[in-house]
């Protein structure tokens, strides 16, 4: 007689969340993720698949810095109810379906939205960049929601409205062509530059570096499309979601892309110190070693 394969935290949330709205997904999500990794690290059980155990030694591997013990034990749970509540969000947006963003509206609150506003009150457009940090993806309900108009720049095409920018060169001219034309509609275009794809180059980060796409800097260069910075997390205890928009990089005038780079990175490199449990999540390898599987192949 055959057994049953045991039912995992992450079958047990897919089962409960296809039967509930995204809000009330994202709260069971958070409680799940908290729970079970309390009770991995008191019988000494593995995190599998997550592996989150390991995190507080991947972040004193990169801050230079050891976590004590109570502080290893809250950035493990951490860990994972971020990862749990990050696949529950972006599985529910993979599709294009608009319902289940809507529904997070109200558990979203906006900071910085004025930086926007006379972003595109110039008529240039502009470049909302971020990275694979948080819960990028939230921004196109927040924007859809006010009627601006928001398309992606991506490396694989899962929206209507995104525009594939990396590949041979002929991809690449019509993909940017197409964004200089968003942008001379006034369009928003998010750009998550920090997987290093096509033309990159690499920054200090903390005690490692990280690689940056240039596209994005060389674009605002030549269009003079401001740079509106964005990250969007979730602060502990809250169980809400933020989203900050910062002011435009560079002032928004005309800059020299190694210093839009470097105050792009120093303002992310803020964000990892307030929320590193928040960091691109990968099932194996370090947190910035070489790419292991994604929760999501369908990143940006």
């Amino acid at each position: 007689m055959s057994r049953r394969p045991a039912l995992t935290p992450l079958a047990l949330l897919e089962r409960i969340t296809r039967r509930v709205p995204l809000p009330l997904g994202v709260r069971l999500a958070e409680r799940l993720g908290r729970a079970y990794a309390r009770l991995a690290l008191s019988t000494g059980a593995s995190l599998q698949p997550w592996r989150v155990e390991s995190f507080p030694d991947e972040l004193a591997a990169l801050f230079g810095e050891a976590p004590g013990r109570s502080a290893r034990q809250r950035l493990v749970e951490d860990r994972l109810a971020f990862v749990l509540t990050q696949w529950l969000v972006r599985r529910a947006l993979r599709d294009g379906d608009a319902a289940p963003a809507r529904g997070m509206l109200s558990r979203i609150d906006v900071r910085g939205e004025e930086h926007l506003t006379a972003a595109l009150a110039r008529g240039r457009g502009a470049l909302a960049v971020s990275t694979h940090f948080g819960f990028p993806h939230l921004l196109r309900a927040v924007l859809d929601q006010r009627g601006i108009r928001t398309v992606g720049a991506v490396a694989t095409v899962r929206h209507p409205d995104d525009i594939l920018v990396y590949g041979d060169a002929l991809t690449r001219a019509r993909g940017l062509q197409r964004l200089r034309s968003e942008l001379e509609q006034n369009s928003v275009c998010v750009v998550l530059p920090d997987r290093g794809l096509g033309a990159a180059t690499r920054v200090p980060f903390f005690r490692t570096q990280l690689a940056i796409g240039l596209g994005v800097f060389h674009l605002a260069a030549l269009t003079a499309a401001p740079i509106i910075p964005f990250f969007v997390v979730a602060p502990v205890g809250t169980r809400r979601f933020q989203l900050e928009l910062s002011r435009a990089l560079g002032g928004g005038g005309r800059a020299v892309v190694g210093d839009l780079i470097e105050e792009f990175t120093r303002l992310y490199a803020s964000y990892v110190r307030q929320y590193p449990s928040h960091l691109p999540y990968r099932a194996s390898g370090p947190l910035f070693g070489p790419v292991g599987m994604s929760f999501d192949e369908s990143d940006r």
